[in-house]
């Protein structure tokens, strides 16, 4: 079974390469530590300077920024169903995997994700429909997947 990102901060309070990249290299190696060596590899970022902010890696400016695109293509992949691997909506500087809430609406929208309000009216999600998201009226939120027994697991939630 694929690993997946857990929802929430990677890096936050900062947007410099030196501190956000090697944030996102160590969430990247929780769930692909071999395309965490590649990465490295392939931007030929020395292990040192994962810890060294003075480092002379830090100065290529077109390395890096290839290198911080690249992971958050490559912790995309991990994502869980309907979240996004980024800058918060509410904070450019907070780094990490939170819900796609326009990509929910759209799936809500065309009948592949059943919206529920604080718990109640699972018994009107129709059997075609694989997804529900449940939303407290404080904002809290839940996604479940019906698995084939026709239980509901939750996937993730958020505060």
């Amino acid at each position: 079974m694929k690993k997946v990102l857990e929802l929430g901060t990677i890096s936050r309070a900062t947007l410099r390469s030196e501190d956000v990249i090697p944030e996102l290299l160590e969430a990247l190696g929780s769930v692909a530590p071999e395309l965490r060596a590649v990465l490295m590899e392939e931007h030929e970022l020395p292990t040192e300077a994962l810890t060294d902010d003075e480092h002379g890696y830090w100065r290529d400016a077109e390395m890096i920024g290839d290198l911080w695109h690249y992971t958050l293509d490559c912790l995309a992949a991990y994502a869980p169903p309907y979240c996004y691997v980024g800058a918060h909506m509410g904070d450019g500087s907070d780094i990490g995997v939170w819900p796609d809430w326009d990509a929910i609406d759209d799936a809500v929208y065309d009948g592949f994700i059943y919206r529920t309000e604080s718990g109640s009216g699972w018994e009107d999600v129709p059997q075609s429909v694989g997804m529900v998201v449940d939303v407290s009226d404080h904002g809290n939120a839940e996604l479940y997947r019906r698995e084939p027994s026709g239980d509901w697991s939750p996937l993730w939630s958020v505060v």
